[in-house]
């Protein structure tokens, strides 16, 4: 470390903060990045100065020195991630856009590793949160936070309850692009198998009848999946007081639109209810008197006559079919296109339909 003491080398110092200081001011200057990373780079050596010019750098949103920023905080989170001034800085990344795919990288990785920390853990919703709220409208429609944050992501689908919080936060804000920001993570979770979501009961402990009804209404218009639904609407029957406060909401819901179109799906779920060990003697008696007015008006519909009339042609039929397997192959092409082996293949569309092969020294294989 050279000795800034002397009056030369300090004197070299200043002029070197002066001349980035001077670029960081200068818009649009073609050697921003470079000089907020010598500015991070020197730091340590005169940290009640520099710090202030890197929140200057932040605050700034551009995206040569928001990158720096990015990666100075995460490869030097060890030395300085107990220093007042750090999160603050961490907090300008959220100015990023989904196109910024550097400075995000960086951020996704400090995340991921503070999800399981029970000091820093909060901050990993609360940066998400902030950085929701500043990306443009629209921003969501193709793709969410398992396509910015995906390792972060992966780590919090580890964590039920920090799952569960988000998720309930989310559902529960009154812009849009939160509840629309858990439809698409809650989607991605269904690819990977992850159906068992709940609410986060601490949150609706505190909440009023008309917030509840708020949110169910959230969970039916923007969660999709009959396995998904009936576990987060269930999940509501473990809330204090339940009894009172929530259990007329369950059945509503479980028995006028979710077992609505998710009948059989919805007594089976139930009669798992029944049997778990973990559920109260009053939740197992919702469960037996929502499954049993399900069951009887499928015993009553099953009991009307079979009238061809009502019978759909085989014409519309067909065409709900081929609507239904457009409607899946878009699925799971939109779930599938960040996978692996999408990445090093090469799509290539073809009017006769799709096919996958080979190129193997020059010449094509045959169609697989």
């Amino acid at each position: 470390m050279a000795d800034y003491s002397d009056p030369l080398r300090r004197a070299a110092l200043n002029e070197t903060i002066q001349i980035c200081t001077e670029i960081l001011r200068t818009p649009g200057h073609p050697l921003l990045g470079t000089a907020v990373g010598t500015l991070c780079r020197l730091v340590t050596v005169d940290e009640s100065v520099i710090v202030g010019f890197l929140d200057e750098a932040g605050r700034t949103a551009a995206p040569e020195a928001l990158y720096a920023l990015s990666e100075f905080l995460w490869r030097e989170e060890k030395s300085v991630g107990g220093k007042d001034w750090f999160w603050p800085l961490v907090l300008h990344l959220t100015s990023a856009k989904t196109e910024h795919k550097g400075i995000l990288d960086n951020a996704d990785m400090m995340l991921m590793g503070w999800v399981r920390d029970p000091v820093k853990g909060p901050r990993v919703l609360e940066f998400i949160n902030v950085w929701i709220s500043r990306q443009p409208s629209g921003t969501f429609d193709d793709g969410g936070l398992e396509t910015s944050f995906s390792s972060t992501v992966h780590r919090i689908a580890e964590q039920p309850g920090v799952l569960s919080h988000a998720l309930t936060g989310w559902l529960l804000h009154d812009d849009s692009r939160y509840p629309l920001i858990a439809r698409k993570l809650v989607s991605r979770l269904r690819t990977e198998g992850v159906t068992s979501l709940e609410m986060d009961i601490t949150i609706i402990d505190e909440l009023t009848q008309n917030e509840i009804r708020f949110l169910l209404h959230r969970i039916l218009g923007y969660i999709v999946g009959d396995e998904v639904q009936i576990h987060l609407v269930f999940s509501l029957a473990r809330a204090r007081d339940a009894k009172n406060r929530t259990f007329g909401f369950v059945a509503s819901v479980l028995q006028d639109q979710v077992g609505y179109d998710y009948p059989y799906q919805t007594i089976e779920y139930l009669k798992e209810r029944l049997t778990a060990e973990n559920e109260t003697e009053e939740v197992k008696g919702l469960c037996s008197k929502i499954a049993t007015e399900l069951q009887e008006r499928l015993d009553a519909l099953d009991a009307l006559p079979d009238l061809k009339e009502f019978h759909p042609s085989s014409l519309k039929m067909r065409r709900f079919s081929k609507e239904r397997h457009r409607q899946m192959n878009v699925a799971m092409d939109e779930a599938s296109k960040d996978s692996i082996w999408r990445q090093l293949t090469t799509h290539i569309p073809l009017k006769a339909g799709r096919r996958t092969f080979q190129t193997i020294n020059g010449q094509y294989t045959d169609p697989m």
